[in-house]
């Protein structure tokens, strides 16, 4: 008996439900017959590989919406900055209290009247500052002439640098197909390049080999980025125009346009009529005077543009006060020659005219100008006249 017993033991111990010659080694209590290790080990894993699964799939997600969202920002900042940070009209301060739109702004100002006029009518054009946009008046020269005035068109902006006009130039010379005559009026303070960088104009229409030129340690990355976003690059001016909407001074209430360029500033205070303003004025325009740079390069380049096109070209530096023009002679003799030089040899360069006219020559007074530097309407009448017998009769 206790041989059967134990045989029989001892075939159930070796049976291969239990013995694992069959079911993969010892079964472990409280395992089914026929379950494996690894099918044991499955339910009570699941869950973590599915909450694992979960997590990645909502990062996954997470990255889809952010890279999305990346890139439709990226999307609409380029279009922002295509049609709207590049687009002068968006900067437009109006015309009040003789704003002539901005610096920026005045580029639109000047394109409602060229569009206004037609680039095909226009045979004689003026460039330079603000110097060009009071004392030469095209309908007053056309009448001189004898001449329609929308053959006549003056391209001068407000604190305009070689720079501003080339830009202009090349924005419509091909849209000028009759153009036969320039006058470029000069000043000292456009060969200054001391603060080239630091140029709102400059900052918003600089092509990328201007901005190399203009670099410096301290603008360098200003000048760079700005070139790829003007968004950047000019965010103190837009940041500004919203501080002017808020304060609901902008935008203007309507386009302004003025026939043949950009309006004339017409009244100044009287202490801008004063010798000591005068000085004021020299100080400015020769602070850290530096005649190399990007807008002395680009006034011999425009005037090689013209030359090769064939245009009969006049250099001129307009009357200024006689206050002015000692302030100058008496502190910056030196640069005053060394500029003269410059321009003279450009002109030379390019087969262009350079004349300096004094006040006394152009037969005007003192009461023909409304600051040290810039005449009034009554001077623009009068030199507008000399200046179309001089040079366009």
């Amino acid at each position: 008996m206790s041989s059967s017993i134990s045989s029989s033991d001892d075939r159930h111990l070796r049976s291969p439900a239990s013995s694992g010659t069959g079911g993969g080694g010892p079964r472990e209590a409280g395992r089914p017959a026929g379950e494996t290790e690894a099918s044991a080990r499955r339910p009570d894993e699941r869950p973590d590989a599915d909450a694992a699964g979960t997590r990645a799939r909502n990062r996954l997600r997470a990255f889809l919406r952010l890279g999305w969202g990346a890139f439709f920002a990226f999307v609409l900042l380029g279009l922002l900055d295509a049609f709207l940070f590049r687009n002068p009209a968006f900067y437009d301060l109006g015309n009040k209290n003789g704003a002539r739109g901005g610096f920026i702004g005045q580029f639109a100002h000047i394109d409602r009247a060229f569009e206004m006029q037609g680039g095909e009518n226009i045979e004689y054009a003026i460039f330079g500052d603000s110097q060009g946009i009071d004392a030469l008046r095209p309908d007053v020269m056309a009448e001189e002439l004898g001449v329609p005035a929308g053959r006549i068109f003056n391209f001068s902006a407000s604190g305009g640098k070689p720079t501003d006009s080339l830009y202009l130039y090349r924005t419509y010379a091909e849209r000028m197909p009759n153009l036969k005559r320039v006058i470029y009026v000069i000043n000292e303070h456009q060969l200054n390049n001391a603060d080239a960088a630091e140029d709102t104009k400059f900052r918003f229409h600089a092509t990328l080999k201007q901005r190399l030129r203009a670099l410096d340690r301290d603008h360098y990355g200003e000048l760079l980025t700005g070139w790829a976003l003007r968004s950047f690059g000019l965010r103190t001016e837009w940041t500004a125009l919203l501080e002017r909407y808020r304060a609901g001074t902008w935008p203007p209430e309507e386009d302004a346009v003025f026939p043949g360029g950009i309006e004339p500033t017409r009244w100044s205070e009287p202490r801008m009529r004063t010798p000591e303003y005068a000085k004021e004025v020299a100080d400015r325009w020769f602070r850290n005077w530096q005649p190399e740079g990007v807008y002395t390069e680009a006034f011999a380049e425009l005037l090689m543009a013209w030359r090769d096109r064939g245009l009969d070209v006049v250099v001129a530096q307009i009357p200024r006060t006689p206050a002015f023009d000692a302030a100058v002679a008496g502190k910056y003799g030196r640069e005053l020659d060394e500029y003269l030089h410059l321009v003279a040899e450009a002109a030379a360069s390019a087969g262009a005219s350079f004349e300096v006219i004094t006040a006394e020559e152009a037969g005007l007074s003192a009461e023909h100008f409304r600051d040290v530097n810039h005449v009034n309407p009554d001077g623009a009448d009068a030199f507008s006249r000399f200046a179309a017998r001089r040079w366009w009769k």
